[in-house]
């Protein structure tokens, strides 16, 4: 071969070998993001986009070097086994994405399958150095025809190495505007109206039910809604006429403990789960349990469906069925938990995004998890926290006075989100944890407008399984608990994909949740010396302890120092504010990146908290436990065009109301909402009651006892309708109460009622509890008049609850106890209740 062949030669293999490594680059992070990961497709692949360019130069070095390492070594270098292992790692680089790549994308030798990854880009490097270095040699001594350097060869390396990158990019670069998106028309597993129990077992007929394939969070079998098809089991369900062509998804799974265990007495268990259509068998799986670890076939939920669900029309009858094909001699008594979660039927709609204005702003809303209003600065906290949520609050409204719906994640996230009442939502407790379908919620009504939906949660109360993705086109969640440092790339993207079209955006964002992950310059600024035996646990150390009566003495009366130092104490709550400045922090990098892409001025952005956080203030640690002011009153903030600027509101309101407010702001109605307040508009807001609670709740050292509250004016009472004194297992009938008068009390630790709960309900008996409210009302007359107000919002509010919901499933209830909500020791925390 000539010189010029040897060069053209060299010329094509630096085109393959780096148009390659590129290609390969791209598929893994398509897989990692989208197959791994459930990442959406087009937010992957707008991603990978963005970083073509740069994948593409760092597999052009990889390549040219490549070539270049194995010309010398050809040539008989003394160095020549070191270059191949040079241009080995350069590849392997390449294919990991190190040093450039997002931090979660590429491979570390700490988990088995960055081991694997790093292992398997290791072989392939060493395998395409060795043969480029062999090829050359051959193409060197003649042995190679002439065709490595021939027109087809060039053309196929260009195709490779820069046409099939460029055409990735420029069909990415830009997000789509039209999306294509599933509406849920029914929701089958709610809908037992539509059943027709073909036959079943008497002891364990179809219903509702969570179920739980797997506790590994991990894998894709967590608890969901589901129709339960205890084996043998047939149900025939009718597609409702009248609604159009539709499509059935589902998702079959079997109850992971049970079947677990039955494996181990009988060996091998196989459930087969079926679908037909008027007959005609359309879907089938088969779970199987061997009792070994390794049994990922039984234990995942597996699709019912092609990619986009079974075509169904009206009229037509689908037929789910259940059935043990192993062993088949099953004894029949037992009972097998079997049945497919996220049963619906749904209808592909095609929406145009639009673009944004100030006419028409996009919407960010940003919860951060766990923030107590008084330890913002721009809420009066001595210490500089919250400099960039100050700005925030200078430029728009600030609201002094508000109240979250409930003092932990699952009720209050509802609310925000639909602006209904705990009650009537439904999203209470472990038992009760499912938001229903039947809710409208502000990003169905925004994505309705043509907005485009994204959210971003860091907690992992907040996920699809509980529906909190309703409405949402791209959902970013984890079943641990992530802090923004792990996310706010992700934010950044997200925010500029969307940058050219209206949007609305949801953040849950959690560093001052525990643990705490604070940035070194927070912790430097909050001050404070972490003592040396200070609890990794941090206040999840005490949590249970507090609950079970150890921070106060035989009487109730507070003792907390004998159970935690007073150092502990202290550091406590500078660690907490160092957790908050480092929120601060990465909220002030949302709003920057706004800021940087020119959408400040049209983008509304309302900033809230679900809850907020104890630190001893009433003897307790953590959140969902009272409904003092330390969990109840968040931060409520609004800027952006159409909202007053530089404006401090007095007077109570709820931040459930967030919800209408923003859908306003998008041209959106809520249809059930009964008494909408536009916290945009504060000169036209009513003055109305303010209501909230929590079932996870402590009173007189008792835990799990339901409590309401509610705020009118100055005055805010607490009811336990349960109730009973210090060391009693029973309280008097309508249960007990506290009163307090935020004017003159505002930590409120001066109880007006002062155990005199038989004297107000007995007011209330007779009658005189339903009076015109005075100001010159004695506080048992007060009290009185507030519980009729109170029990009168909750017979209104829960009128609108659904018939039916699902509690959470076995991985469910394992997060809550790792979090503090429950666990195996809700009987010590009881106090022997």
């Amino acid at each position: 071969m000539t010189r010029s062949g040897h060069h053209r030669a060299a010329w094509n293999l630096v085109l393959w070998v780096s148009g390659v490594t590129c290609l390969l680059r791209v598929g893994i992070v398509f897989v990692l993001e989208v197959l791994l990961r459930s990442e959406e497709p087009i937010f992957t692949a707008w991603r990978i986009a963005q970083d073509l360019p740069l994948t593409a130069l760092h597999a052009w070095l990889a390549g040219g070097a490549t070539v270049l390492a194995a010309i010398v070594a050809r040539r008989g270098s003394a160095l020549r086994w070191l270059l191949v292992l040079l241009a080995a790692l350069l590849l392997v680089s390449a294919l990991g994405g190190w040093p450039w790549g997002e931090t979660d994308q590429i491979p570390t030798w700490r988990t088995t399958r960055g081991r694997g990854a790093i292992l398997v880009a290791a072989f392939l490097a060493l395998v395409t150095t060795t043969g480029v270095w062999w090829l050359l040699r051959r193409i060197g001594r003649g042995d190679t025809p002439s065709q490595t350097a021939s027109v087809p060869v060039t053309g196929g390396g260009f195709l490779v190495a820069i046409v099939l990158p460029a055409t990735l990019y420029l069909v990415f670069v830009d997000a789509p505007q039209r999306r294509e998106v599933d509406v849920v028309i029914h929701e089958l597993a709610f809908e037992p109206e539509r059943w027709e129990i073909l036959h079943a077992r008497e002891d364990a007929p179809p219903g509702t039910a969570t179920l739980t394939p797997s506790l590994d969070y991990r894998e894709d079998g967590g608890d969901l809604p589901a129709l339960t098809l205890t084996p043998p089991c047939e149900v025939a369900i009718d597609v409702p006429e009248g609604s159009g062509s539709m499509l059935l998804k589902g998702r079959s799974g079997v109850d992971v403990s049970a079947a677990r265990m039955l494996a181990e007495l009988v060996g091998p268990v196989s459930v087969r789960i079926r679908i037909t259509v008027d007959g005609a068998l359309v879907a089938g799986n088969v779970h199987t349990f061997t009792g070994e670890e390794d049994e990922s076939a039984g234990r995942l939920w597996q699709d019912l469906h092609p990619a986009h669900g079974i075509a169904v029309d009206p009229g037509q009858v689908i037929a789910l069925r259940s059935e043990v094909i192993a062993p088949a001699d099953l004894d029949p008594a037992i009972a097998l938990p079997a049945g497919i979660g996220d049963l619906v039927l749904e209808r592909r709609a095609s929406r145009r995004h639009v673009s944004s204005s100030p006419e028409a702003p996009n919407i960010v809303l940003i919860v951060l998890d766990t923030l107590r209003r008084d330890r913002l600065s721009c809420y009066g906290y001595e210490l500089e926290t919250t400099p960039n949520i100050d700005s925030l609050a200078e430029r728009g409204l600030l609201y002094e006075d508000a109240y979250a719906t409930s003092s932990w994640t699952w009720p209050s996230t509802a609310s925000i989100l639909t602006g209904l009442h705990p009650e009537t939502h439904g999203v209470l407790e472990e038992g009760d944890c499912y938001l229903h379908h039947s809710f409208e919620t502000l990003p169905e009504l925004l994505a309705e407008r043509n907005f485009a939906t994204g959210a971003i949660s860091c907690n992992p109360l907040v996920v699809p399984n509980k529906n909190f993705d309703q409405g949402f086109e791209h959902f970013d969640h984890h079943y641990l608990f992530r802090h923004s440092q792990q996310v706010i790339s992700d934010i950044q993207d997200w925010i500029r994909m969307h940058a050219g079209k209206r949007f609305f955006l949801y953040l849950q964002l959690t560093d001052p949740h525990e643990q705490y992950a604070p940035l070194p310059e927070a912790t430097a600024r909050a001050g404070g010396q972490r003592p040396g035996d200070y609890p990794e646990a941090g206040l999840n150390e005490w949590h249970l302890d507090l609950l079970a009566n150890a921070g106060h003495d035989e009487a109730g009366r507070l003792d907390v120092e004998r159970l935690i130092k007073p150092e502990h104490q202290e550091w406590m709550h500078h660690a907490y504010d160092a957790a908050v400045i480092t929120a601060d922090h990465f909220v002030g990098v949302v709003l920057e990146e706004l800021r940087a892409l020119g959408l400040e001025d049209r983008t509304v952005i309302a900033f809230t908290s679900d809850h907020g956080e104890e630190l001893l203030d009433h003897g307790l640690v953590t959140h969902g436990i009272t409904l003092h002011p330390e969990l109840l009153r968040v931060p409520l903030i609004l800027a952006g065009p159409g909202v007053p600027q530089a404006r401090r509101v007095e007077g109570p309101v709820s931040n459930r109301h967030l919800a209408p407010t923003l859908a306003s702001i998008g041209n959106a109605v809520f249809s059930t909402e009964r008494h909408p307040l536009d916290l945009a508009h504060p000169d036209e807001l009513a003055q109305t009651p303010v209501f909230f609670s929590t079932k996870q709740g402590w009173w007189n050292g008792h835990f799990r006892t339901e409590l309401y509250g509610m705020r009118l004016g100055k005055w805010e009472l607490h009811w336990a309708p349960h109730g009973s004194d210090w060391g009693s297992k029973e309280g008097p009938e309508g249960g007990q109460l506290r009163l307090y008068d935020l004017e003159a009390d505002p930590e409120q630790r001066e109880d007006l009622v002062d155990g005199q709960h038989e004297r107000v309900l007995e007011i209330v008996r007779r009658g005189e509890g339903t009076r015109q409210l005075r100001p010159d009302d004695e506080p048992l007359d007060r009290a009185a008049d507030l519980l009729v107000l109170l029990r009168a919002h909750l017979k209104y509010a829960r009128s609108g609850r659904p018939g039916s919901s699902v509690g959470a499933g076995k991985r469910d209830r394992h997060g809550l106890e790792s979090l503090g909500y429950s666990g195996r020791d809700d009987e010590r925390a009881r106090g022997g209740r």
